[in-house]
């Protein structure tokens, strides 16, 4: 019985074997696929942003203010342009942008008639400087010195002279106050002069300036025609005295028209 069993069960286990075989001949046929590399995704590459591109600061600082001219300043150039005959000089020193007034000074400042037939100071600085007295005069003051009486100007050590002191023809180095007080307050004060100062004329070892150059470096046409030999010399005292009577015929002229 029990080799009739074996021998029944022999032909399931031999198709067993078969199937196995027929199984690994048809794997072994098959083509491996092998297995995708994993591939790791790289990172964007963008490029560095340009400086127009750069958001802007925070915080801008904001731009210093120009200075600006003290009111002294704007007063003085708008009592000169308001005078009506310095708007030369009001130009000039509109265009030096000035900030402030140096305190306890007084301005002899020429009119438009000073400048006819020239120019500009050549040398604005020297100019200015010789126009500027080192003290608070206003006419109530300085009406009261004596002829040959100095005042020291910010030229170094170059001064001014009191060559008249009358009543109708106060003058300083022969320069006629025409409009006095023309700007004044509590440290300055501006004087209208008919004429530019003449610094090598009154003061003992300055230079004469240079062809076609006046004081100050204001030019000029030429120096001044020496008197004649048939007429006598006269003092600044009578040409003082000789002006103001010719003021004073022209004054009574005028009034009787």
């Amino acid at each position: 019985m029990v080799g009739m069993a074996s021998y029944r069960a022999a032909p399931g286990i031999f198709c067993a074997l078969l199937l196995c075989l027929d199984f690994l001949m048809v794997s072994s046929q098959s083509p491996t696929v092998a297995p995708s590399p994993t591939t790791t995704p790289s990172a964007p590459v963008t490029a560095p942003p340009s400086p127009a591109a750069l958001p802007p600061p925070a915080i801008v600082p904001a731009p210093a203010p120009a200075a600006k001219p003290q009111p002294q300043v704007v007063d003085m150039i708008e009592a000169l342009r308001d005078a009506g005959q310095f708007g030369a000089i009001a130009g000039l020193l509109d265009g030096l942008q000035m900030k402030n007034l140096t305190p306890m000074t007084t301005w002899l400042l020429p009119n438009d008639e000073a400048f006819s037939g020239t120019s500009y100071p050549k040398n604005v600085t020297k100019f200015i400087d010789y126009h500027v007295i080192r003290q608070l005069l206003p006419y109530s003051r300085l009406s009261t010195l004596s002829v040959g009486t100095r005042l020291p100007t910010f030229l170094g050590s170059e001064t001014v002279v009191v060559t008249s002191n009358l009543r109708f023809n106060y003058s300083l180095d022969n320069a006629m106050i025409v409009v006095p007080d023309l700007y004044s307050d509590s440290t300055v004060a501006v004087h209208g002069i008919n004429s530019v100062l003449n610094d090598y004329l009154f003061n003992e070892g300055v230079s004469a300036p240079s062809p076609g150059e006046s004081p100050s470096g204001v030019p000029t046409a030429g120096p001044p025609s020496p008197p004649s030999s048939s007429s006598s010399p006269t003092t600044p005292g009578e040409n003082s005295i000789l002006s103001s009577l010719s003021l004073t015929r022209s004054l009574i002229k005028a009034a009787s028209m």
